[in-house]
């Protein structure tokens, strides 16, 4: 019997440690709650926004929101959280977390994504106190089997801060009206002064286009007083040939003493011509080298401005790229944190196996205690059992020897057998404890692993979409440099160009002006000499011409002087409209080029919109929040030709869907507004941005009204 109870005793803590190493290597948790997720304003992402993470009352984390205002937390299961979302500018909003799960979901990984949207605070107001509590509650949900929004206070919630966001709204617009009104009065003002400066300038202009008129009238008052005189001239070489026909022969030397005055007259009058043909092309010469001049300063000034535009964006990227290096200084560091806890992690399972290594050898000296009581305890009853039937051998002397002796005999068989058993019982405890205290280290050990082999994978990860993340950022700073750079590159080749065409087009109509001055002038001369040349011969051939024919003659040569002048001006009035023209052209080409420019900077800043609008849409959760049950079948459904709108509520939100169907189309379009705030569009079950829903839709809706 008490064998049989040493047996039980013995099982009984066996079985108690091989519970107590289940529970040890069952312990482990390694389930965690992922939220993904973006921070909006003004349904754009907002980077840079503050994220808090606190455990109760502790700040366990800090993070702030990347590109698009994306940012990933993960919480370890079982606790309390606040995400408190803030940024300077704008109202602060906080979400409570409960991740508290049931015991069989404790090693499960979830993955919970939602939005965030922070409305902008008016300058100088306080949050108010309405804006203050949680936005959202979040917890597992056992009809899910997963984590979602306590819907009643979230739609309670959205309610309140839809009236404290119309009220800042009102502020804000209040304050944009007035920011409004005063650029407007600066945009008047700067706009009143342009029209002052292009008064002025049109002043000048007249001025000077007055002054071209006057130098023009005073020109031909001039040709006109050298006609004059021409004539004047010719009425009295007329006066003299009538002299010389009256006086004959007689008069010869006082006929050539007055062609000796009269040639001396004509040379001065020439040579004022010419001197004052000279000092006009030097005018006009000075006025436009002054141009020029002004228009290489202006071109000079404009180079410094964009040198200094040049300096600032490249202190721009400058800076850009030193947030950059402190984002990857500050990952490297939480790197190092994390690869430290990883350490850690390992360090306190290994430290843990030894000590339940040394408990499980407590435990086995204790095993091995309680054996030798065991056997010590069933040798004394055994040796007090000898003693007796040796007494009652005594007592009944010779004829109870024999029976005494196959006692003693029976005895220590049952003694060597009992030792056997224990000694199996023992090696086998043994084999059990050691393959227990094996099998528990092997599982610590292999739990670890994971745990850090998910770490790492998680890290690199991060590591990864952040190196993306900058390599993007840094491929679009160098496009755009390169870009801002070859088109100032053509900008400043084309300005060259043309300044050096203008320069060139200046001088070459100056050289024109001055050499078609010279030939007008030398014409001129020439056939005020040929006149002269003329007037002598006929004098001295034909004394007896008439007066009239002299006149005639004289006549015709004026109309050939005056046409040649009026065919120098004609010329020289031709060449500045082509001029004109030509610049004209040139204008027009570079503001067309401009307005071009200006068309496709807008499509581009509307693509990358709508790039940026349909990256930031956050998926819905599969289940229970899958939409793919909504997606009209046309093959398997009959749905009448044209669009029709539906709406379809479930407890935690609420669906528009609009079919749309057509010889040319066939789709399913949903708008899917979640009791949280959170509104996602879907086109065939495919995700799409706001924008994109809203122009389909608007373009789609007048085609079927048009047919």
């Amino acid at each position: 019997m008490n064998i049989s109870f040493s047996m039980r005793l013995i099982k009984l803590m066996v079985a108690f440690c091989l519970l107590m190493g289940s529970y040890s290597a069952f312990a482990q948790q390694d389930g965690y709650l992922e939220v993904v997720g973006s921070v909006l304003q003004d349904s754009k992402g907002l980077e840079g926004a503050d994220i808090k993470i606190f455990k109760g009352n502790e700040n366990v984390d800090n993070v702030l929101s990347s590109a698009g205002g994306k940012f990933i937390i993960n919480l370890e299961l079982g606790h309390d959280y606040t995400i408190v979302f803030s940024k300077n500018g704008s109202f602060t909003k906080s979400v409570i977390i409960d991740t508290k799960v049931p015991d069989d979901y404790k090693k499960q990984i979830f993955s919970f994504k939602f939005k965030m949207d922070l409305f902008k605070a008016p300058e100088g107001s306080e949050q108010p106190k309405d804006a203050e509590k949680p936005v959202a509650k979040l917890s597992f949900s056992d009809m899910y089997e997963d984590f979602d929004y306590d819907a009643e206070y979230s739609k309670t919630r959205k309610t309140e801060l839809e009236s404290v966001k119309v009220k800042m709204a009102a502020e804000a617009a209040k304050q944009d009206a007035a920011k409004k009104a005063i650029a407007e009065k600066a945009r008047q003002d700067s706009i009143a002064d342009a029209r002052a400066k292009q008064l002025a300038l049109q002043k000048i202009q007249a001025e000077q286009e007055k002054v071209r008129q006057d130098s023009i009238a005073k020109e031909n008052a001039r040709q006109q007083q050298i006609a004059a005189a021409m004539v004047a001239k010719q009425n009295a070489e007329r006066d003299s040939i009538a002299a010389v026909e009256k006086k004959a022969r007689a008069e010869e030397a006082a006929r050539l003493a007055r062609e000796k005055a009269v040639q001396d007259s004509l040379a001065k009058v020439v040579e004022k011509s010419r001197q004052d043909s000279l000092l006009a092309v030097k005018e006009r010469l000075r006025i436009e080298q002054a141009a020029l001049a002004k228009a290489r300063q202006d071109s000079l000034d404009n180079v410094k401005k964009e040198q200094l535009a040049q300096a600032a964006r490249d202190k721009a990227a400058q800076d850009s790229i030193a947030q950059v290096n402190a984002r990857l200084k500050q990952e490297q560091l939480a790197k190092a944190a994390r690869e430290k806890a990883v350490s850690d992690s390992i360090a306190q399972v290994k430290e843990k196996a030894r000590q339940e290594e040394l408990a499980l050898a407590a435990r086995q000296k204790a095993t091995a205690d309680s054996l030798a009581k065991v056997q010590d305890k069933i040798k004394q009853d055994s040796i007090a059992a000898a003693k007796e039937q040796a007494r009652q051998a005594e007592i009944a002397r010779v004829a109870r020897e024999k029976a005494v002796s196959d006692s003693i005999a029976t005895v220590k068989a049952k003694e060597e057998l009992a030792a056997k058993e224990a000694a199996k019982e023992k090696a086998r405890l043994d084999a059990i404890a050691k393959a227990e205290r094996e099998k528990a280290a092997a599982d610590s050990i292999a739990t670890a692993k994971e745990q850090a082999r998910l770490a790492e994978i998680a890290r690199q990860a991060q590591v990864k979409a952040t190196a993306d993340s900058l390599a993007k950022v840094k491929a679009k700073e160098e496009q755009d440099a390169l870009a801002a750079a070859k088109e100032k590159a053509r900008q400043d080749e084309l300005a060259k160009a043309s300044r050096a065409k203008a320069t060139a087009d200046s001088l070459a109509i100056a050289k024109e002006q001055a050499r078609l001055a010279e030939v007008a002038r030398q014409a001129q001369v020439k056939a005020t000499a040929d006149s002269l040349a003329r007037i002598r011969e006929k004098s001295r051939q034909d004394s007896l011409a008439t007066v009239a024919e002299k006149n005639r003659i004289e006549l015709l040569a004026r109309e050939e002087r005056i046409k040649a002048m009026k065919d120098s001006l004609e010329t020289v009035r031709k060449k500045q409209e082509e001029e004109n023209a030509k610049l004209a052209l040139e204008q027009k080409r570079k503001e067309e080029e401009a307005v071009e420019a200006k068309k496709m900077k807008e499509i581009e800043d509307q693509k990358k919109a709508l790039a940026s609008g349909g990256a930031t849409q956050a998926q819905p959760k599969k289940n229970p929040n899958d939409i793919s049950a909504y997606r009209i079948d046309f093959e398997k459904q009959f749905v009448p030709d044209g669009i029709k709108d539906e709406t379809i509520t479930e407890p935690n939100r609420t669906i528009i869907r609009t079919i749309v169907k057509s010889k040319d189309i066939q789709a399913t379009y949903l708008k899917v507004t979640y009791g949280y705030g959170g509104v996602f569009y879907f086109k065939n079950s495919v995700s799409m941005s706001e924008s994109n829903y809203s122009l389909e839709l608007q373009n789609l809706r007048k085609q079927l009204q048009n047919k």
